[in-house]
């Protein structure tokens, strides 16, 4: 998910104030409509909340009183974090206040704002997760490989993703093939799959159109590897035999090429008690800051680290030294360049829900009717994503939350003109209920079924 934040202690306040005196007037940082493009960019990675921290959701009535009201928490030096938590909505932002920060939280709203408690002690639920799983955390002796498998009962450590997709592949040889398509920074594969309906999933076929979808760039996101992997376990269940002939015939068109766990290292890292670390592991040299944002650090090398992404390596937007300085997004790049025909790219994050498609660099439109077509694809997505269990998915373009680069999106469009979508999934924040991961993938399979004739 998009993330920023507004905790800047010493040098970055420092950095900050003499950014803000150089763009505005210091009557400006007071003021109730100060000039920006966007909201502040991030300094920090994100801390681990404390017991006493609340997650506050603030609706404000239009992306540009949501960005006017985080400048002025900005200029007012509060303590309230966004970085680990983000954008709702384009008119929507989850906030982590220490108690003794909520008042002045409060009197930086606007008078047409809505302020609700989302989590009062979002401490307290990190914690009440790490003790529900700890005891599931080997096991790999999963029910089967159907939607019905008890493996999409909770969230699951990157052992036990791994065995059941080893499962998939002993299940479905014919129609699934396995292969590694690169390394993380740390040196572990990065395990992706195709499956060919009805064709041969071990070779290329020029013939049939390609689609591409990922998930689990960012670490923290724990409910996109599963609603990934549930759209996987459903295409196969239903097309088995003569299960379901219209959508085997539907499938068949494509070759689909799916990554459950792109940022591997990062996944690893939050099942160590880091729960809410969003970047890889990279070493920054000449940083004590780990960590690039994957979702930052796609090029083009003309759009790369210009829009809501920062420069600092301590930062959780970091972009990195260069486009593609990341071994994961070399590894997704090259896969998706190397795809004949390629229909449809999607990646998969938390939370929103939202469904953002391009431009998300920039608030131009894409090309011609390139951004109507996009409009249309994601309308038709969340339409049947809402008919499942009633869960509103906001359509936009990307720079409608804000205006940021280095994204999938975006590479897809420029590179291969394609629609291509970043799904923000259910959920308040990162850390929900297992009970969504079945919704969200029944949602999701359903969304993303509608959407292929349309190709």
């Amino acid at each position: 998910m998009a993330s920023t934040t507004l905790r800047l202690p010493g040098l970055g306040w420092a950095l900050l104030s003499l950014l803000l005196a150089a763009l505005f007037s210091s009557c400006c940082l007071a003021s109730a409509s100060p000039v920006m493009n966007g909201p502040p960019t991030t300094w920090l990675s994100a801390p681990v909340p404390a017991e006493d921290t609340a997650q506050l959701r603030v609706f404000l009535p239009s992306p540009e009183a949501r960005d006017q009201f985080l400048w002025r928490l900005a200029g007012a030096g509060v303590s309230a974090d966004l970085t680990t938590l983000g954008f709702c909505s384009s008119r929507c932002v989850d906030l982590l206040v220490p108690e003794v920060d909520r008042q002045a939280v409060e009197a930086a709203l606007p008078a047409d704002a809505v302020l609700r408690t989302a989590e009062r002690n979002l401490g307290g639920r990190l914690r009440a997760e790490r003790d529900r799983l700890a005891g599931d955390a080997h096991r790999t002796d999963f029910s089967g490989v159907t939607r019905a498998s008890d493996f999409f009962e909770d969230f699951r450590t990157y052992a036990q993703i791994e065995a059941f997709m080893d499962s998939l592949l002993a299940a479905y040889p014919e129609a699934l093939s396995g292969f590694v398509s690169g390394r993380t920074f740390e040196g572990r594969p990065i395990r992706s799959m195709v499956l060919s309906v009805g064709g041969n999933s071990t070779v290329v076929d020029a013939g049939r159109r390609s689609i591409h979808l990922q998930a689990g760039q960012h670490a923290r996101e724990w409910l996109s590897p599963p609603t990934l992997l549930y759209i996987l376990s459903g295409f196969l269940e239903e097309t088995s035999g003569s299960a379901n002939l219209p959508l085997r015939d539907l499938l068949s068109q494509f070759d689909i090429y799916i990554t459950p766990v792109v940022n591997v290292d990062g996944y690893l890292h939050t099942w160590k008690g880091d729960r809410l670390w969003r970047k890889n592991r990279r070493v920054n040299s000449g940083s004590n800051f780990l960590g690039v944002d994957l979702n930052r650090n796609w090029g083009p090398n003309s759009t790369w680290c210009t829009e809501g992404s920062s420069t600092f390596p301590g930062s959780d937007v970091y972009c990195g030294t260069e486009a593609f300085s990341e071994p994961e997004t070399q590894a997704m790049s090259q896969l998706l360049d190397s795809l004949p025909n390629v229909a449809l790219a999607i990646d998969y994050h938390t939370y929103g829900p939202m469904i953002l498609y391009p431009l998300q660099h920039t608030y131009d439109p894409a090309e011609g009717d390139d951004a109507a077509h996009f409009d249309h694809l994601a309308t038709v997505m969340a339409d049947a994503i809402r008919a499942v269990h009633g869960q509103e998915y906001e359509p936009m373009p990307g720079s409608q939350l804000y205006p940021h680069s280095g994204g999938l999106i975006d590479y897809a469009y420029y590179t291969r003109r394609i629609p291509a979508f970043t799904v923000e999934l259910r959920g308040d924040g990162f850390i929900v209920p297992p009970s969504n991961i079945l919704e969200s993938g029944e949602e999701n399979y359903r969304g993303l079924i509608d959407i292929l004739p349309l190709l």
